[in-house]
């Protein structure tokens, strides 16, 4: 048989598996070529690679196959559910695949779909993902950012975690230093802890068991509320100390960003008032794991809300200002434990890094690596934003109160806004009730419960801003290109 016909038993295939009709032409012909570095479909002929090994030709038809189901999109990375569907091994996707622009390091369609349980799961999550890009080609509004938004929120529901992995989520909600005599306490073995960890911190859930301290290197969290049009989404998606962007559902609702800033330049920062943006920095924060809410909101709510108080177990890092001689080195080891959670000095050796046991020690001994696990919401879930107008002494009741129904972290912020702002997972048939009940606790209080779209484009330090000899981010170059981008 030729690759033409397999090709087009291939396409067949695809068409049956996903009960979708082809979009696109037909390839008729299937040529090596040394003008493509990557399988493209190109009008009725399918180019592959003229050094393509023998043994991925097999795939890149498959990937083809899938393709042909979808429009042209002008966004390249629409190519990487090809290869999911392909079942090809990670390395061809490594090979052929388009890196996208920007901070984006962690975009890894490939290890997504491999945690869903079934080739059924995974041929269901690609059909609805297809028929979302096709939506979004029809009103040609599909960016890569909105794409990997929409892929999380397709297949990160489908995934279910199994009584070890709640189990440690327990643990570490109620202890964010648990060490491993904690988990064998819980009758928890290394080896599960060990690899069900692996898979909370690459869906989100989990950020450990070591994390910076981003203000030993001068550095605030700033949460922005800006006008909810494209231009300033885009600008500040490319803005390198964007740690997430949230978007609400409403367009008529501001839109807010994170931002992991250089405390020497708010002021500056500061000036984007006159463009519509609001500045608010992050003095304090609350964290609360739900993984199994209840529906009986009103009463869950009421009692905790009525019985909480705080504890004052805020604190995972300090403030303190950097102690030793910071260099880009040293930088580029701090991405690597906020990438994998903790690195070893021969990990470290791998990837090009001098002196790497001596600069590991030191980092940690100094505190710029602390031990602590850290909890966030697994990428693509069904977010809410809440905002209260309330001092400090809030912060843990609002927490605790929506903690009892959804995972809940909550922010204490000061500046253009002063209150407490909630960020929670809540599932959609107790969302009007906990808004309701929100609105009878807080009254005019309560400024926003509002569902909300995210972005996390898997934000690093910036290593080409660290200026070794000022031993501080440079921030002005960046923010000049953000004030034009909005102008």
């Amino acid at each position: 048989m030729d690759l033409r016909e397999r090709l087009g038993e291939e396409i067949t295939r695809a068409i049956r598996e996903l009960r979708l009709e082809a979009v696109r032409p037909r390839p008729e012909e299937v040529v090596f070529s040394f003008r493509v570095e990557r399988p493209v479909l190109d009008g009725k002929s399918l180019l592959l690679p003229a050094d393509i090994p023998h043994g991925w030709i097999k795939y890149a038809l498959r990937q083809a196959a899938f393709m042909v189901l979808l429009p042209e999109t002008g966004v390249p990375q629409v190519e990487d559910l090809g290869w999911v569907y392909s079942e090809a091994p990670r390395k061809v996707w490594l090979r052929y695949r388009v890196k996208p622009e920007g901070p984006f390091q962690d975009y890894d369609p490939i290890s997504l779909f491999s945690q869903l349980n079934s080739r059924q799961d995974v041929i269901k999550a690609l059909r609805t993902s297809v028929l979302v890009i096709r939506c979004a080609a029809k009103r040609r509004g599909l960016s890569f950012p909105m794409l990997m938004s929409l892929v999380n929120r397709i297949v990160i529901p489908r995934i279910r975690l199994c009584e070890t992995a709640k189990k440690i989520m327990e643990i570490l909600s109620r202890n964010p230093r648990a060490n491993l005599e904690d988990f064998k306490g819980a009758g928890l073995s290394p080896s599960s802890v060990s690899r069900y960890m692996k898979r909370l911190r690459s869906l989100g859930y989990l950020f450990g068991p070591e994390n910076v301290n981003t203000f030993k290197l001068g550095l605030k969290t700033v949460l922005v509320s800006f006008p909810n049009v494209k231009k300033f989404r885009d600008a500040l998606i490319g803005f390198p100390y964007t740690y997430s962007i949230l978007i609400p559902i409403s367009s008529e609702v501001k839109a807010h960003a994170y931002l992991v800033f250089p405390a020497e330049g708010l002021d500056d920062l500061e000036e984007l008032r006159d463009r519509g943006m609001e500045f608010s920095t992050v003095e304090q924060t609350f964290q609360r794991l739900n993984l199994e809410p209840r529906e009986d909101v009103v009463e869950r709510v009421s009692e905790a809300f009525l019985t909480s108080c705080s504890s004052g177990r805020r604190a995972y890092f300090t403030e303190n200002l950097p102690e030793v001689r910071i260099t880009r080195e040293d930088i580029r080891i701090l991405n690597c434990v906020m990438e994998c959670g903790r690195v070893s000095a021969s990990f470290l050796s791998k990837r090009g890094i001098r002196s790497a046991k001596q600069r590991l020690f030191r980092l940690r001994e100094y505190g710029y690596i602390v031990r602590v696990y850290l909890l966030g919401f697994p990428f693509g879930v069904d977010k809410a934003m809440i905002k209260v107008m309330r001092g400090l002494e809030e912060m843990e009741r609002l927490g605790e109160a929506l903690g009892c129904v959804a995972s809940t972290i909550v922010h204490y912020v000061r500046g253009d806004f002063e209150g407490c702002v909630a960020l929670s997972v809540v599932r959609e048939e107790i969302r009007g009730k906990l808004y309701k009940m929100m609105k009878v606790l807080y009254g005019d209080d309560l400024l926003i419960a509002e569902d909300i779209l995210d972005i996390q484009p898997g934000w690093r330090l910036p290593e080409h801003l660290w200026n070794e000899e000022m031993q501080s981010f440079e921030w002005e170059e960046p923010l000049e290109i953000l004030k034009r981008s909005i102008s």
